[in-house]
């Protein structure tokens, strides 16, 4: 599933885990920009004016589309919109994004871990809107409905994403994106992958890597061509083994197993609304429009105007059911909604009941309400599943994430990981932290013999309270490269790939503009950043063999500064995780050179 927060703190897991990551809650690798329209393709975002998407999804119908179902994230389910209208290879979508009305996950979704499993679909039902409003066309595209399997009807399958385009770290470039891919047959991608069914699809190039989709592109097409030249939705993105990486192909939901239960989800969507209503009727809408697939209950409080806290709780909601009610009982609220059924319009709260306490003892009931009708639920067991606190300091923002029992803190946009107990603080030492809503967090320094460590005091109403020291989540990534120069304007760049999987893009990005040449004798010029981070230059495998640095292998390329010296080039980043080590010459005055001063750059 996608847990976009808590995955953007563990840097490592983006080389291997390139489908799951939040963010996004994949993006396409090894492909090419589109040079058409494609109507039928978008774009899932958490609000109306968000600059970019974190999911992909389908257009099957007017006001239907398919996505993954661990796109389907639980705090951001009644902030969903759609971005519909990409053309051109540009991630430019000139129609309003048009709001998620209603949603359906699959009730055989169940993810371990970051499988999301063999059910991982989803449908979002949207507002109305009229195509001839838009400024881009809007059509939907056909999906397979049963027949042949696409093993047998098609070698390739063309996949398309906005999503990241290498296997290590971040490098999103917001064009829309296309590449071809060998579609491999279940039982040869059984033995790469455990509990693989015919509900998926495999594509990819299990030989060389290179091709695939990743990070930002779940939840997106994989179509193919058929005997009439026309393109079919087969699958969706789902999840897979890295972004590219030999021996492990993309798994890909097969929708033309899911063909009745989209047309049972549509009808019940699109179904109008009866006359007078019932508590049937007004679970069903809850259920597709206030919860997601789990039933988490996102529940905001704010302190101020600088201190949030965000905590989500689980309900089990299999059986939810709500029967008719004269009273209200009291509880306290933890989150309301309310929707537009049809002439009917339905305010729901949820209420922490007061009947018991404890953490194992805590329910919690729903109550409804409709002109002068009201309802009222079984009582559910609540979990705690996720806290978000953020503090605003003076030193800059200190945010404790916790989901699942994982705990990390962001301080100084740096995320950290709890490490070993440390020695509670000293009232007089100065912390930077805050308290919300029966929760808080403080980071503070504290003296090491190897000089001062950052360490972290957490006080939870379910953790209890806990003083670690705090690590830096990205300190053991295995990807190390330098700058060593040979005079004032040349140098040699140096990455050296430890880690298990391969990369066949990368950006550097330095302070000063430069140029690297490649081995095909190509020079890359780099190009200044829109947004003052400096200059960068993209090298792309689908363009050339240099953006391929094989597992456990390395690249040294040429390396010129075209401003500056060699000693202003600190603070460089590869896909900005990868800090880049510059080992400037230091000249006497006779002009001999000695022995380089290495100067490692500062974090991103």
């Amino acid at each position: 599933m996608i847990f976009r927060v808590v995955m953007l703190v563990v840097i490592l897991a983006s080389i291997m885990s390139c489908r799951n990551e939040v963010p996004s809650a994949l993006k396409i690798i090894g492909g090419r920009p589109v040079a058409d329209e494609h109507s039928w393709l978008v774009q899932i975002t958490d609000g109306p004016n968000a600059p970019q998407g974190y999911c992909g999804g389908v257009l099957i119908a007017k006001r239907v589309v398919l996505t993954a179902a661990h796109c389907v994230e639980p705090q951001y389910i009644n902030t969903m919109y759609v971005a519909l209208g990409f053309a051109d290879g540009i991630n430019l979508h000139l129609n309003n994004p048009v709001k998620v009305q209603g949603v359906l996950v699959h009730p055989g979704y169940s993810p371990k871990g970051d499988d999301p499993g063999p059910n991982d679909i989803a449908l979002l039902y949207l507002e109305d809107y009229q195509e001839e409003a838009f400024e881009r066309s809007v059509a939907p595209i056909r999906f397979q409905r049963g027949g042949a399997p696409v093993e047998m009807l098609a070698k390739y399958g063309r996949a398309y994403g906005l999503g990241n385009t290498s296997s290590l770290g971040w490098l999103y470039d917001g064009v829309v994106r296309e590449v071809d891919l060998p579609i491999i047959d279940i039982a040869h991608c059984s033995a790469r992958y455990k509990n693989i069914g015919n509900s998926q699809i495999c594509a990819g190039d299990i030989e060389r890597g290179g091709a695939d989709t990743c990070q930002g592109d779940s939840g997106g097409p994989l179509l193919f061509q058929d005997g009439d030249g026309a393109w079919t939705l087969a699958g969706l993105v789902s999840f897979g083994t890295g972004c590219a990486q030999r021996s492990y192909p993309g798994v890909y939901t097969r929708v033309a197993s899911f063909e009745r239960w989209i047309d049972e989800s549509v009808e019940l969507l699109s179904r109008p609304p009866p006359a007078h209503l019932d508590g049937g009727a007004v679970a069903d809408q809850l259920k597709s429009r206030c919860l997601s697939q789990f039933d988490y209950l996102p529940v905001v409080r704010q302190n101020g105007s600088n201190n949030s806290r965000q905590t989500v709780y689980a309900m089990n909601q299999d059986v939810f059911r709500l029967m008719p009610t004269n009273s209200e009982p009291e509880g306290e609220e933890l989150g309301s909604c309310v929707i537009t059924y049809g002439p009917h319009r339905i305010s729901a709260r949820w209420l922490r009941s007061n009947e018991e306490n404890g953490l194992l003892g805590q329910r919690v009931f729903v109550l409804a309400k409709s002109g002068d009708k009201s309802w009222i639920s079984d009582l559910q067991p609540l979990m705690y599943s996720q806290d978000r606190l953020t503090c605003q300091t003076s030193m800059g923002s200190v945010v404790l994430l916790n989901q699942y029992s994982v705990t990390t803190i962001q301080y100084k946009d740096v995320f950290y990981e709890l490490g070993d107990s440390a020695t509670d603080p000293l009232d007089s030492q100065t912390t930077w932290g805050c308290s919300v809503g029966g929760s808080s967090v403080e980071v503070f320094e504290s003296q090491a013999p190897d000089g001062a460590n950052l360490a972290a005091r957490i006080h939870h109403e379910y953790l209890g309270t806990v003083v670690a020291r705090l690590n830096r989540a990205d300190q053991d990534l295995p990807v190390r490269s330098d700058i060593k120069w040979i005079d004032g304007a040349t140098g040699k760049l140096t990455i050296e790939n430890n880690s298990a999987a391969d990369i066949f893009t990368w950006r550097l990005v330095c302070p000063l503009p430069f140029q690297i040449g490649l081995r095909s004798g190509l020079q890359e010029k780099s190009v200044e950043l829109g947004d003052s981070a400096g200059f960068a230059v993209t090298v792309d495998v689908a363009k050339s063999a240099d953006g391929a640095i094989i597992s456990n292998g390395k690249v040294s390329l040429p390396l010129t500064r075209l401003q500056g010296s060699a000693d202003e080039f600190i603070g460089c980043l590869i896909n900005d995780v990868v800090q880049v080590e510059s080992f400037p010459l230091k000249v006497r005055a006779d002009s001999r050179v000695h022995e380089a001063n290495v100067t490692r750059s500062s974090s991103p």
